[in-house]
């Protein structure tokens, strides 16, 4: 039964990864795909106006004291951002704005995380 026991343990910690790679290389694959959308509906320039902003956007949430989860920074970061498109009168919507919002968190985290290699 222990024997049992360690052949699944070792099991699972060569399939858990494997399982989080596959995992992680679809989100990604997503992300893209959602990226080229939005960029061939709102125009490369505007996309890469609003990229940029988002990124900016992305860490004054991070610095703001008042919002403590996840949720309310991702709330500000899209009322901010859709606030900028407006003013700079790029048209875009609610959803084109939350994957801006997605994209912008994913790229931030990529930078906090140490390259491998």
């Amino acid at each position: 039964m222990e024997q049992l026991v360690d052949v699944l343990i070792a099991a699972a910690a060569v399939i858990i990864p494997a399982l989080v790679g596959v995992a992680v290389q679809a989100l990604r694959r997503h992300m893209a795909m959602k990226d080229a959308e939005i960029q061939s509906n709102i125009g490369f320039n505007n996309y890469y106006l609003l990229e940029k902003l988002a990124k900016g956007v992305i860490e004054a949430a991070e610095q703001t004291v008042d919002l403590d989860t996840n949720e309310k920074r991702k709330a500000f970061a899209c009322e901010l951002l859709k606030e900028l498109a407006e003013r700079y009168n790029v048209p875009v919507s609610g959803t084109q704005i939350d994957g801006l919002v997605e994209a912008a968190v994913l790229a931030l985290k990529r930078k906090e995380l140490p390259s491998s290699g």
